[in-house]
């Protein structure tokens, strides 16, 4: 059965003796295995977002209750703390172009520009990061990829709406994506987020991350192995 991380976001987790909110979640991009989440265990004025292990989490016993964490108050505490970064690094990239082209006719990407002084920054002047982002710093996280364009081998498919995960596993295996394009007749939505191919019933797209063909460093879309064809999508 899968478990939309959409749905799970910023909801409360039942833990030992109190509750935290589920902030993030990081995984293998290669396996899809889901390694840690960071967890707020602040107040309301003073968040804190420790990361635990993503085996601590564990579906509801009954219908309407909530998700748990298995993990004790003293090892909350103990937790790696999770820092996101610079203030000014949270910056929203969907909203700038892909591509601008100069007065001159040459072609140039903000996004690209911006993501390689980053990285200048951080390999020249940051601190070394602390325990929590090490951790994470070899993963892709969840968030950063709702609102992904996403491509197919022949034009734009859409943007990402959401990461589906199996619940005994704690794999991501599924990508949701909004269609961008017209549908062509004859294409049904499917019963839910119970597949990894076809439609849920929000008439959103499955993919398969296995279907992934190329994410670039700077993480600005991502490029999967099918056709708009194969989608029924329209052409652009």
């Amino acid at each position: 059965m899968l478990q939309s991380f959409h749905d799970l976001m910023n909801r409360n987790l039942a833990t030992d003796g109190g509750k935290a909110k589920l902030r993030e979640a990081f995984f293998d991009p290669g396996t899809g295995l889901v390694r840690y989440m960071a967890v707020d265990i602040g107040g309301w004025l003073d968040a804190t977002e420790v990361l635990v292990e993503a085996d601590r989490l564990a579906p509801p016993g009954e219908e309407g209750a909530s998700w748990m964490l298995r993990i004790s108050e003293s090892d909350l505490e103990a937790a790696p703390r999770w820092h996101e970064g610079m203030a000014e690094e949270r910056i929203d990239l969907r909203a700038w172009p892909p591509v601008l082209v100069g007065p001159f006719g040459s072609t140039y990407s903000p996004l690209l520009m911006f993501e390689q002084l980053i990285a200048e920054q951080r390999e020249h002047e940051l601190p070394p990061a602390p325990d929590g982002d090490r951790l994470v710093r070899p993963l892709e996280e969840v968030g950063s990829w709702i609102g992904l364009p996403a491509f197919c081998t022949d034009g734009e498919i859409g943007p990402v709406a959401d990461l589906l995960f199996e619940i005994d596993t704690r794999r991501v295996v599924t990508v949701a994506i909004t269609p961008k394009s017209g549908t062509t007749a004859g294409t049904e939505a499917g019963s839910g987020a119970t597949e990894t191919t076809g439609r849920d019933q929000l008439g959103r797209i499955l993919l398969p991350l296995t279907a992934l063909r190329h994410r670039p460093k700077q993480g600005t879309h991502l490029v999967f192995d099918t056709t708009l064809q194969a989608l029924h999508l329209d052409p652009a």
